[in-house]
């Protein structure tokens, strides 16, 4: 980096303050000279680009302010401007260095070790959508995890490591100005030594500042040293400076078009940087406003576009705020000459601000038009604004916890001590302690694997800190791919603060498996510091929260009231077993306890170690109105609805006719794969792998439930309706006629080729001809006559309460007027039988003019009975009902309707449902016997047969 004239100037005869920015820079010269390892396809940020942020930062400052500026300012702003991206040099060594456990160097501003940043980065990167992987690496393939050894680092690793280094080097380089640059093996190469008293640490958190906000960073300084002005240091006027010149390094010379032209950038962020460089034609003052530049770029994509964009934008909110900080640091202090210390801009003007005039210069519609994602993003974790005054949460979380210890210890020993637990057989136990009637606290205990001295302090009591990130955890419970062998429930380090949502005070006695002793301390949530001692107990941990008066009642409710009960009800596991007991010692009982037994259908997921669903009946009355649930790792998560703004497990349609029902789910997650929400109750997006696989699995039993409940009976026969009616199936069945909601009861089933198919409009009703009876009837009339059904597909639908329910019958008819019907599109042709008494009745309904006319239009058909038409339809099967109805002598009200033409709804649109029926039964219709079908789908039953016995023995109403 060269010195600009004015600095080399300032310290010409200031020989302490030349040695100290002349050394670091010599110091540093073979660092940000070499190509940064972890950014080989950023722009530019070696020495020329620290030159050029160096002369502009003196360039936007106003001339009374350059003259104000002592040498010290001169010799801290060229330290601060040197070491502010000099974190983005690091070595592959220097990396591994930097984040080794062993390495405890912080600043008095962090509280945190880098290994606990890069163990909280790569868990957050592991849950990166398709949308950021693809934007950092060019592919939406998932992370792996970085090796022990650099040299066995791939460019994805590389890439990976610059993006954490990145959104950190402001940090680094406040590191590098107190303890050097992180080099091999621990080692730190000095940039700056403390002969120079505070001046570089003053140096480092300036150039620290741009990472931060400007108020922030004044807080930061004001922290360790004078906000204003210290030692003849003035940092909120060189921080501005350094901010403001580094915003405006955005020009065509830091990323030449020739490398462009050389090579192929694999991350399309890099690209996307270089390319914003490029868009940028030339950088001038505005010719009408002395406070304002002007920035003519001509982006030539729209993405490009956008970038450029979002940087203006931001340049200008990081103007506005640099001067509202200034102001209030030096505003009232002009007596003092602080209020020279100012910037020569305000404003940036750019050759976009007029959208309309850009827009006719570019062949694309400069805006941003794009398909929109949710995606799952982490807030920091605040447990009261995150779970309300919700104490069965707090519950919820130290329960989760102790199950998931119990799995650790049984993980390592092989299994855990069985035994009473507070004189109950359980692994975990929550129970209340009162004195006298007065509940005094409530005790959460469990044998599992215990805490020692570094998860108490490192993780228990810090919040967001997860010991299943650690390095520590891994080696114990991972395999070497990195997967876990055990289940996580506990994920987003919650910890000591869920037991504040039960009362103000905890106590825990703990002690971890392979320690002699264990740990004893109590703690209220302000305490300064916490006093650890040495205690002697049983390998597990022991929480106990003090109730204060003020939330007494509503933990009473939630231990004695059996309403209450249910809400902490979380947990649904047989193993490790929960034992929940209330003021008289007796245990709760759980909502219900997901035992291995056939109701429950296992998934294949490769994603996670199990999957399972059931559309089982629960016979305690639950707390949320019986809907279907989901459970992770056997905690309860939420209720699964088909309706509301809650993510969806999965889409429930499988045909244009037919939709699943949602059952209750049970996941084994062991990596965290699932995307839960921070507060648990929810997904922050679908895992669509998931949900294709769900979908896959639901759709297939349906097939099974068609085939063990489909009605054992042919429709000729006798009574045939109700047995028709009765049999059904788990799924949704929509109307009809796509277009009204009017109430209806139809078949599950449907008659095609002398056997049943589920009454869907892509999987069945392909037929040239519907018939569709809408009375209690079967197709017992025609049983004796020769009519030819091969053509025809029947269905059944009850309307109302009644088939004579004349507001209905009017309803089916008017539907017969548009498109949509039956699942029939475009123009199509339909007749309708009905007898004297329901046409009687119709008319009787205060009809339309309209629908007045077409009864009035009908001709007989046989004796008592009207036919309607709507153009021309002949069928053999309209013959046969004449006869038969013609020797009809029955009063009972009927009617019939068929259809014909139009195109139905089947082919490319027909959804899962047609296309697995065509993989597991040939796409045939199921045979009336039940003994027939074993020989019809021979696979399928031995497959599945274990499954269809189980829905008959469970699901027939019969």
């Amino acid at each position: 980096m060269e010195l600009p004239k004015k600095i080399s100037e300032a310290l010409f005869n200031e020989n302490a303050l030349s040695t100290m920015v002349h050394g670091a820079i010599d110091s540093s010269k073979h660092i940000i000279s070499a190509k940064p390892e972890f950014f080989p396809e950023y722009t530019d940020h070696g020495p020329n680009h620290n030159t050029e942020v160096l002369d502009t930062a003196l360039g936007i400052l106003t001339e009374d302010a350059l003259e104000a500026l002592s040498a010290s300012d001169y010799a801290v702003l060229a330290l601060s401007v040197l070491l502010h991206d000099c974190g983005m040099h690091l070595s592959s060594d220097g990396f591994v260095s930097l984040i080794d456990p062993r390495n405890e160097l912080r600043t008095s501003a962090d509280n945190v070790t880098w290994r606990t940043l890069w163990d909280e980065f790569i868990l957050e990167a592991k849950r990166f959508d398709g949308r950021k992987l693809k934007s950092l690496f060019g592919t939406t393939d998932p992370i792996s995890d970085i090796p022990d050894n650099p040299d066995d680092f791939t460019s994805k690793h590389k890439l990976l490591i610059g993006e954490f280094l990145r959104r950190h080097h402001p940090r680094l380089a406040h590191e590098i100005a107190l303890f050097g640059f992180p080099g091999a093996d621990g080692e730190r190469i000095k940039i700056c030594t403390t002969e120079h008293g505070d001046l570089p640490e003053l140096a480092g958190l300036i150039a620290r500042s741009h990472g931060m906000s400007m108020r922030k960073a004044c807080d930061v300084v004001g922290e360790r040293f004078h906000a204003r002005e210290y030692q003849r240091v003035h940092p909120p006027i060189l921080m501005a400076a350094l901010r403001i010149a580094d915003f405006l390094q955005i020009q065509p010379e830091r990323a030449p078009k020739a490398a462009l032209k050389l090579r192929k950038l694999s991350s399309p962020f890099s690209t996307g940087e270089w390319q914003v460089h490029q868009s940028v034609r030339n950088i001038t003052p505005a010719d009408d406003d002395p406070e304002a530049i002007f920035v003519d770029a001509m982006p030539k994509t729209v993405a490009t576009f956008l970038k450029f964009r979002t940087w203006a934008e931001g340049f200008q909110r990081e103007l506005d705020s640099t001067w509202a900080a200034l102001g209030e640091v030096y505003g009232r202090f002009a007596a003092q000459g602080f209020d020279k210390y100012q910037l020569r801009l305000r404003r940036l003007r750019t050759s976009i601000d007029d959208a309309e005039h850009f827009a006719k210069s570019v062949p694309y519609l400069p805006s941003k038009i794009s398909f929109e994602a949710s995606g799952p993003d982490l807030l920091s974790l605040l447990v009261a604004p995150l779970y309300g005054n919700r104490p069965e949460i707090g519950l919820r979380e130290l329960i989760q916890n102790s199950i998931d210890a119990v799995i650790e210890r049984e993980h390592i020993e092989g299994q855990v001590p069985s035994g009473d637990l507070a004189g109950h057989n359980a692994d975990v136990i929550v129970y209340p302690v009162y004195e006298g009637e007065d509940l005094v606290s409530v005790v959460v205990e469990d044998r599992g694997i215990g805490m020692d001295a570094d998860v108490v302090q490192n993780y228990f009591l810090r919040a967001g800190a997860s010991f299943r990130s650690s390095s520590q955890w891994k080696k114990q419970f991972t395999t070497p791919d990195g997967k876990s062998e055990v289940s996580r429930t506990g994920r987003f380090g919650v910890g000591a603060l869920a037991g504040f949502l039960i009362g103000s005070t905890i106590a825990v006695e703990t002690r971890r498996v392979g320690h002699a002793t264990g740990l004893k301390f109590a703690a209220e949530i302000d305490n300064e510091a916490i006093e650890v001692t040495e205690c002697i107990r049983e390998i597990g941990t022991k929480i106990t929260i003090h109730i204060d008066s003020k939330k007494n009642p509503c933990i009473e409710a939630l231990l004695s009231n059996s309403d209450q009960q249910k809400n902490w009800d979380w947990y649904c596991g047989s193993h490790p077993r929960l034992a929940r007991v209330d003021k008289s010692g007796e245990e709760i009982p759980a909502h219900f306890t997901a035992e291995n037994t056939g109701e429950w259908v296992r998934v294949p997921s490769s994603d996670y170690a199990n999957v399972r669903w059931s559309y089982r009946t629960f016979k305690a009355k639950p707390w949320s109105n019986g809907n279907a649930k989901l459970y992770s790792n056997n905690i309860y998560i939420t209720d699964l609805t088909d309706y509301g703004d809650r993510v969806k497990v999965f889409e429930n349609d499988i045909s244009p006719g037919i939709s699943l029902s949602t059952p209750t789910i049970l996941i084994t997650d062991k990596d965290g794969r699932l995307p839960l929400n921070l507060q648990r109750n929810g997904l922050t997006e679908r895992d669509e792998k998931l949900a294709d696989q769900l979908k896959l699995s639901l759709t297939k039993d349906l097939i099974l439930q068609a085939i063990a409940l489909a009605p054992e009976v042919s429709p000729f026969e006798i009574n045939a309706f109700e047995k028709i009616m009765t049999r059904e199936v788990v799924a949704k069945f929509t109307s009809i006629s796509f277009r009204n909601n009017y109430r209806e009861k139809r078949s599950h089933w449907c008659w095609e080729d002398e056997g049943w198919r589920l009454a869907d409009f892509s999987n069945s009703l392909q037929k040239p001809f519907i018939l569709l009876i809408h009375d209690q009837s079967g197709l017992a009339r025609l049983k004796e006559l020769k009519v030819d059904f091969s053509d025809v597909s029947v269905i059944w639908l009850q309307l109302g309460a009644s088939p004579k329910n004349a507001n209905d019958i009017q309803a089916t008819l008017r539907e017969q007027i548009y498109s949509g019907y039956l699942g029939r599109k475009g123009a199509f042709s339909s007749l309708n039988v009905w007898s004297s008494s329901v046409v009687h009745k119709v008319l009787q309904g205060n009809p339309t003019s309209y629908m007045k006319s077409i009864v009035n239009d009908g001709e007989e058909f046989s004796p008592g009975h009207v036919i309607l038409r709507k153009g021309e339809l002949k069928h053999s099967v309209i013959e046969g009902f004449r006869e038969a109805l013609r020797n009809d002598k029955s009063e009972e009200p009927f009617v019939f309707s068929m259809v014909a033409g139009g195109n139905s709804s089947g082919g490319e649109d027909a959804g899962l449902l047609c296309s697995e029926w065509s993989d597991l039964l040939g796409g045939v219709s199921i045979p009336v016997a039940f003994e027939d079908r074993k020989s019809a789908f021979p696979g399928v039953f031995e497959e599945f047969g274990g499954r269809i016995e189980f829905i008959r023995q469970n699901f027939l109403k019969e």
